[in-house]
């Protein structure tokens, strides 16, 4: 899977960067087992790493609230963003700003 957003900062399109895994994938909650949510604030980390043998270059954790069942949980997904690019993307790729998700 991969996403292409908006710099609002400076108006540029950011690279299409490969999200290597997302931690949920799916609502947690027992029966649910939706991926329909909502994104709220985040944080993340440039760290690099491997994980399932598939390099990355940066964490972001966010707080989603399943649009089907209300359950809330922590998300954390992990983007091989190359080294050189991750000063150049302040905002996370896939966020519009520090408090929204670009589907």
């Amino acid at each position: 899977m991969s996403r292409n957003a908006t710099n609002k900062l400076t108006g540029e399109k950011q690279a299409e960067v490969p999200t290597v895994v997302v931690l949920p994938a799916i609502c947690p909650a027992a029966g649910c087992g939706s991926s329909n949510r909502k994104a709220e604030s985040y944080t993340h980390m440039d760290q690099s790493g491997e994980i399932n043998g598939v390099p990355y270059t940066r964490i972001i954790w966010y707080y989603a609230t399943c649009l089907d069942c209300g359950q809330r949980y922590r998300v954390r997904t992990y983007q091989n963003i190359p080294t050189e690019k991750l000063e150049d993307t302040p905002i996370p790729i896939g966020f519009t700003s520090h408090n929204e998700l670009k589907d």
